[in-house]
């Protein structure tokens, strides 16, 4: 391994030192962004050993069983955070919950009660996807923590109607007479993920906090003599995280995809001189639901890990990639180009 006083090196070498190739290296510097080497002046990459300490903590990442993403991801959430408790933490809430609990029952024998005592208390609020209850759960905490010093509760023991109840279904005591004349106060604070800077020279990394994904598919009517388009199918396939309300998730996709077809084949701001020949709706036209084509709309649940309830932002990923689909379905139909939205009629007669 490279040492802290080691020379750095070049690819091929410091693949060697590491023990993997260097296409594995480079997929990794490019998708995740694991590696920051530095640059001679003749543009050669030179690899240290920070480079070989982030190579190494993914390998362990990844020998416990995690994805390629999610490894990148700690490791680099250990470089931006230091100190070893902030570390655990920034790191366990880019996982999952099954991941995240997973993890910290390798480190705790049992990580029920011992999780306060070993400085992990933080990290309760990753090990349930309901994180708006976790200063609730606090709260349960420290009740259960005086009920047991006023009378013995034994192993299991749940809260139900204001009652704390053994697993037998015996009330041993209300929650008032645990409380006595304790107040208790809790407050938690949830932050999303940590982002990272693009790569400049691949475009990748994980910029964002969150990604949406859809895919549109456009059936359309044309006629190449008059220049006439209808668009007689727009199906959709999404990732929606997870539906909470499913009537107003399929609305969402449907406004989007409208939205996206509108910018394909009507909606424009006419300018000339200066000025906006079309400033109302009168003359900036947009779909209505005489131009709305039927419309299949599947969802697909892949939940965020890093969202309340797994949610994923719903209304502006199909205006994205609707029209796109809309304008490639025409070039099919025509054989044209098109290079431009809105498609006019003198786009597809060639007038």
């Amino acid at each position: 391994m490279i040492g802290p006083d080691s020379s750095p090196l070049r690819i091929g070498p410091f693949s060697r030192k590491v023990g993997l190739s260097a296409a594995v290296l480079r997929a990794w510097e490019a998708r995740y962004g694991l590696l920051s080497p530095a640059r001679t002046a003749g543009g050669y990459r030179l690899y240290g050993a920070e480079e070989a300490t982030r190579v190494q903590r993914m390998r362990a990442y990844l020998a416990r069983g995690l994805a390629p993403a999610e490894s990148a991801q700690l490791v680099l959430a250990e470089r931006r955070r230091p100190g070893p408790g902030r570390d655990l933490v920034s790191a366990w809430r880019l996982l999952d919950t099954a991941t995240a609990q997973e993890l910290l029952d390798g480190v705790l024998e049992d990580p029920a009660p011992d999780v306060a005592a070993a400085g992990l208390l933080p990290l309760l609020d990753v090990l349930s996807p309901e994180r708006r209850h976790v200063a609730a759960r606090m709260v349960e905490t420290r009740l259960l923590t005086l009920a047991a010093r006023r009378a013995p509760l034994g192993d299991e023991v749940t809260l139900s109607e204001g009652n704390l109840v053994a697993a037998s279904g015996e009330v041993l005591m209300s929650v008032a007479e645990a409380l006595g004349d304790e107040v208790l106060d809790e407050t938690r604070e949830h932050h999303h993920r940590p982002t990272v800077e693009l790569d400049e020279a691949t475009g990748q990394g994980f910029a964002h906090v969150q990604y949406s994904f859809s895919a549109h598919r456009a059936v359309v009517d044309v006629d190449v003599e008059l220049g006439l388009l209808k668009v007689v199918e727009l199906a959709c396939v999404q990732d929606v995280g997870r539906v909470m309300n499913p009537l107003a998730a399929v609305g969402q996709i449907q406004g989007g995809s409208v939205q996206g077809m509108g910018l394909a084949v009507m909606e424009e701001i006419v300018v000339k001189d200066g000025t906006i020949r079309n400033p109302s709706f009168t003359d900036y036209l947009i779909p209505t639901i005489l131009d709305t084509p039927t419309m299949p709309i599947e969802m697909i649940e892949h939940p965020d890990p890093h969202a309340p309830y797994g949610l994923r932002g719903i209304g502006e990923a199909p205006t994205i990639s609707s029209g796109p689909a809309v304008a490639a379905a025409v070039r099919a139909a025509t054989g044209l180009p098109l290079t431009r939205v809105p498609i006019r009629p003198e786009h597809i007669t060639g007038g």
